[in-house]
């Protein structure tokens, strides 16, 4: 939507939970729903994570034509199950309520595919499916265009291991049997965006295309806790769900056909300030379409087709004073064009909450030095492993970065109720995550 989480109640410290009623606010447009009054064709494969309590939260509610994929932020790969643990909830259950339940939808449709399945492989046949419908039909021989939102789910846990023709790429350069299942589901991952280039290209669409890859947090590395994964972001500090560089500095890329990227701008590199939403304005500009309300991003299509610099003097990394269950208190950092970073860290509980510097290779952490206050100041662009807290020697610099940061209190929302409602657990839906607020939940169930 172009807008920082905590102008939403969407900053969640653990993410939305599944049968959670959070979810988009409805009053804002999403990009698909723009861009399709601007006569795209849009589709969405893969996570959604963005609301599910209703239909109305979901992606063919929320401007894209078709969906395949699920709701909540993780799932078997195999089976396509979610399981939670009884300590997550905020209610006593009965000895009848499931804690797991299955996530798998085309659109509004519970899709029920064989156990054993891999998620990669249902995941391409679907975008292989759109491009096919697209092409076939003519759309862009009628200057319909197609925005395609393909959000995989490799590289988040859980770790398992994908079929044996993509381990054996990581046999022979990586022994740490976490980090080599990691690897080789990113490379499940990779081979499936160079089957849509190729794909593309068959079709002779590629040189009409602009590729955007990216990520929407650092690594989740293996720092022991229930959640942990295998990313490595040495040496950068932490990882995931934390604000150190580890946590907020992501990874990208962008690519395309000689029709939409300049041929000399392939291979370059751009130094600047940019965050996730800028995408939604910059994705626009391109299409020239409009939003009808005011937007947080600033548009990067002419850093990205030109060379020009951002605009950007700051990026408010995260506010959030009202830190959710089971963790409390509360967190900020501000970054600005000039290389300070402020970080208040008032968080008090256990998930998610750790810290030092994860190597990639081996399986160890090296220590940081952390603020028994939870204050921290770093210049990233000379220390970008943030080793040396300045907080104390620089007070007139944490004063404007705290300034800075008292711009957003008025329009500032906190997070949005993220509990596991009763009525969401899979026991009431056949042993689904299903919407649980429509009358009717489900529009019937498909076999594929």
């Amino acid at each position: 939507q172009g807008r920082y989480p905590f102008r939403t109640g969407m900053q969640h410290y653990s993410t939305i939970k599944p049968a959670s009623t959070a979810h988009l606010p409805l009053k804002q447009p999403t990009m698909a729903e723009v861009l399709r009054k601007a006569g795209y064709h849009t589709h969405h494969i893969g996570k959604w994570h963005l609301g599910m309590a209703s239909f109305n939260y979901t992606p063919t509610s929320r401007g894209f034509e078709s969906h395949a994929g699920y709701f909540q932020a993780q799932l078997d790969y195999y089976n396509r199950s979610l399981s939670v643990a009884a300590s997550e909830l905020q209610f006593t259950p009965n000895s009848t309520d499931s804690l797991t339940g299955y996530d798998w939808w085309h659109n509004k449709t519970y899709a029920k595919v064989p156990a054993g399945v891999y998620n990669v492989d249902l995941l391409k046949a679907e975008a292989h499916r759109v491009l096919s419908a697209y092409d076939e039909s003519g759309a862009s021989e009628r200057d319909e265009p197609l925005f395609l939102f393909y959000a995989h789910q490799e590289g988040h846990i859980p770790l398992e291991d994908p079929p044996a023709s993509y381990t054996e790429r990581c046999d022979h350069f990586v022994d740490n049997p976490r980090r080599k299942t990691y690897c080789s589901m990113v490379a499940a991952m990779d081979e499936s965006l160079n089957d849509l280039i190729e794909d593309l290209k068959r079709r002779n669409m590629w040189e009409d295309t602009l590729l955007i890859v990216t990520t929407d947090n650092g690594g989740d590395p293996d720092y022991g806790g229930a959640s942990s994964s295998a990313g490595c972001n040495y040496p950068l500090r932490a990882g995931k769900a934390r604000l150190f560089e580890g946590g907020v500095r992501g990874i990208g890329f962008v690519s395309g056909g000689r029709n939409v990227l300049p041929v000399e701008r392939h291979g370059s590199v751009h130094s600047g300030l940019a965050h996730i939403v800028d995408w939604f304005p910059t994705i626009l500009e391109l299409a020239n379409a409009h939003p009808p309300f005011d937007l947080d991003g600033h548009s990067l299509l002419s850093a990205v087709m030109r060379g020009a610099s951002t605009n950007r003097t700051h990026i408010p990394l995260d506010i959030n004073k009202k830190v959710d269950y089971p963790n409390a208190g509360s967190q900020m950092a501000i970054l600005t064009d000039d290389g300070w970073k402020l970080i208040l860290d008032h968080v008090h509980g256990t998930t998610l909450k750790y810290d030092g510097y994860y190597k990639c290779l081996v399986n160890e952490v090296l220590l940081a030095e952390r603020s028994i206050t939870g204050e921290y100041l770093f210049n990233v662009f000379h220390d970008p492993t943030e080793q040396h807290n300045l907080y104390r020697s620089y007070p007139h610099v944490v004063s404007r970065l705290r300034a800075l940061a008292e711009q957003y209190e008025r329009d500032y929302q906190n997070p949005q109720t993220n509990i596991i409602e009763p009525a969401g657990l899979p026991s009431m839906h056949d042993g689904v995550w299903a919407p649980f607020l429509d009358d009717n939940p489900f529009g019937g169930i498909i076999k594929v």
